[in-house]
């Protein structure tokens, strides 16, 4: 898998967005989102929900490079067995990279992203297996 280019793709195609608070607490720790708000949203990005943040994706300059896209993750079997952003983001060195990478494959109809929200699932708990790894990917589909 060519991670340089996945994730020069990941960068040219997408920006993540707050999903609300600045500041939140858990586990003991504080995490600040460094970010930009989500309201700062500029037109013609497509919002992909990743748990964490929120992703924009430039789906028109991502279409254009969707083929060599599909051809690099062909070369990483594990996506079509549904991986979660743990393992992809050990392999891009960037587990924000790997949630990038997991919302420009929504938008392009490769995948849906698994987050605890897309099960029901809200609150703590929804927190703590999302810090677990549980959000993953619905699998690669070579479209």
């Amino acid at each position: 898998m060519n991670v340089d280019r996945i994730r020069q793709i990941v960068a040219a195609t997408t920006r993540e967005f707050q999903k609300e608070n600045l500041v939140t607490e858990g586990w003991n720790v504080a995490e600040i989102w460094a970010m930009p708000p989500i309201d700062a949203v500029p037109p013609g990005l497509n919002m992909v929900d990743v748990h964490f943040m929120t992703i924009g994706v430039d789906v028109s300059q991502a279409a254009a490079i969707k083929d060599e896209l599909v051809t690099l993750l062909s070369e990483y079997p594990k996506f079509c067995q549904g991986p979660s952003y743990i393992e992809i983001g050990a392999a891009l060195d960037s587990q924000e990279d790997a949630l990038r990478l997991f919302a420009l494959g929504e938008a392009l109809g490769l995948w849906q992203v698994i987050t605890p929200a897309r099960m029901g699932i809200r609150g703590r708990l929804a927190e703590e297996i999302a810090s677990a790894g549980l959000i993953s990917v619905t699998g690669f589909h070579r479209k």
